[in-house]
């Protein structure tokens, strides 16, 4: 937090993110941390919990809407405006672009409290404990692992590094085409093609690599935050009254699920 209140009195946290969805986000991008559903457990007593209700009493909320004339989230962050932008990597072009933009002065983290950045898994494929042909599921899983399904896969980052350095090399040698046949726009000098390097991918695959957390929706746990944490926030209770509650009320729906 003390990088946060060093900011500028005219820079921002976080832009146009209200209580609700900064909870939500917290908690659906902070992996195990607090809620271990193998082991039937919460954590929401934690100094990690009780550190993320300050930051969400203190930053969520804000908007910079009307000031200085942004359009958006990315815009305020351009003009040093905001100092935590979310943004989505599917592809080596993504974070090119953003290294294009802000050179080496970007860091790429996770959420407030999170330890790295976080998967959005678009599909996940389970096999019933029920099923007869469990043998013949994980074939096909394999299959979609391996490079043959891999490339037959929708957009983003693969599973597979060898798909995933394929990809990526593919986006280089376009690139470079690209570089080699360009012709300046008069009108718009500033335009570029955007560059793509070896360097770039192998910098992209170790911050992938260190991808620890997978993004999980639980509504339940949520319905519960979202009725004790405003207690906290509005001062009508202490932040340990409120992590005792969401405590207790989340064990017990978490230990009924089996």
């Amino acid at each position: 937090m003390s990088a946060m209140d060093s900011l500028p009195a005219d820079a921002q946290v976080f832009y146009h993110i209200d209580t609700k969805e900064f909870l939500e986000r917290v908690i659906s991008e902070s992996g195990e941390d607090f809620i271990d559903y193998e082991g039937g457990k919460v954590n929401f007593e934690s100094e990690a919990f009780k550190k993320l209700l300050e930051i969400t009493k203190k930053y969520a909320g804000y908007s910079l809407n009307g000031q200085g004339g942004f359009h958006d989230d990315e815009d305020a962050f351009k003009n040093g405006m905001l100092a935590w932008y979310m943004s989505y990597l599917h592809s080596l072009r993504d974070y090119a672009r953003y290294l294009d933009q802000y050179g080496d002065s970007i860091v790429f983290s996770g959420f407030p409290g999170n330890h790295s950045m976080t998967a959005n898994v678009d599909v996940s494929i389970g096999i019933s404990a029920n099923s007869y042909c469990q043998k013949e599921s994980w074939d096909f899983i394999r299959y979609l692992l391996e490079n043959s399904g891999a490339k037959k896969a929708a957009s983003g980052i693969p599973l597979s590094k060898a798909e995933f350095n394929r990809r990526n090399a593919a986006l280089i040698t376009e690139s470079k085409e690209q570089q080699k046949n360009w012709e300046p726009d008069p009108n718009n000098p500033g335009k570029h093609p955007l560059k793509l390097t070896e360097d770039m991918a192998e910098s992209m695959v170790s911050l992938v690599e260190s991808v620890n957390a997978v993004n999980k929706n639980d509504p339940s746990v949520m319905l519960i935050l979202l009725e004790e944490v405003p207690a906290y926030l509005l001062d009508q209770r202490s932040m340990d009254d409120v992590c005792k509650n969401i405590q207790n009320r989340a064990t017990i729906l978490v230990q009924e699920r089996g």
